[in-house]
This record gives C-alpha cells, structure tokens and sequence, in this order.
C-alpha cells in the first residue's frame, strides 16, 4: 500500500503552463533508516510554499516496505535542476548515501497539470516491481 502525504503546494503553486513531473523511488537498508529520510523529507516540506519553480509535492511512503520517495511538479526542468542542487538538499542526499540506493527517477513533461492523472500515473510506476531510469 502506498501511504501519501497530502498535495503541498510549491512556490510556483498558481502555474498554468507546461510542467515536468518528476518520481523519485529509494529504497532503504532497514525501518531506522527509512524513518530518517522520511523525517528529512517532511522538513523539505515545511519550506515547500517558498521553493521557486515548484508547483507542488506529494512525499509517500510503501507500507509495508523499505521503499519511499516523491512526486513532485514543476515549471521546468531547470527549476528541478535547481532544487536539486540547493543546499539542504545536497545535504540531506549527501547525509544518506549510505542508507540505502536509488530504484529510480522517472520525469515527463505535461501540457497542464492535473492533479488526480499525474498521481495515477506516478502510483503505477511505483507499484511496478522494477527500477525506473528514464524520461517518459
């Protein structure tokens, strides 16, 4: 079962334009770990309102499972590009390298955003028994 933390608006929440969704899917050594990330996950959150180019964020978590991971939306890639290499960011990855491995990252662009068919298709690739690598 996938556990999904409520929709949380980004920076760019009023967006109307192209997007680019972006799943991410990591995979956790053991329970301490996992609760460590998604601790780290649920901090990002709190600052989400204010993260340029965002438009918003779903976090989730399998259950039961070592897995957990992200769905989020934004106005380019450039802005992923961006959050990507923020500092907390960098930090939090850099804090738990060791804690586990990546499965995937999977994004694609849309002409809107909406939100029920973005999270249908994201929830499918994380039911997926298999790693996710690419750009749809």
């Amino acid at each position: 079962m996938i556990v999904r933390v409520p929709w949380q608006p980004g920076g760019s929440a009023q967006w109307t334009g192209r997007v680019l969704v972006s799943v991410t899917d990591f995979e956790m050594h053991g329970r301490h770990e996992q609760a460590s990330a998604i601790r780290d996950g649920l901090r990002l959150r709190r600052s989400w309102h204010r993260m340029p180019g965002a438009v918003g964020l779903w976090l989730w978590w399998m259950a039961p499972g070592l897995r957990s991971g992200s769905v989020s939306v934004w106005k380019s890639a450039d802005d992923l590009r961006a959050f990507v290499r923020w500092a907390p960011h960098v930090e939090i990855m850099r804090r738990n390298r060791d804690t586990g491995h990546l499965r995937g990252s999977v994004s694609w662009d849309l002409e809107t955003f909406e939100a029920p068919s973005v999270w249908s298709a994201a929830s499918e690739l994380i039911r997926s028994p298999g790693p996710h690598a690419s750009n749809a």
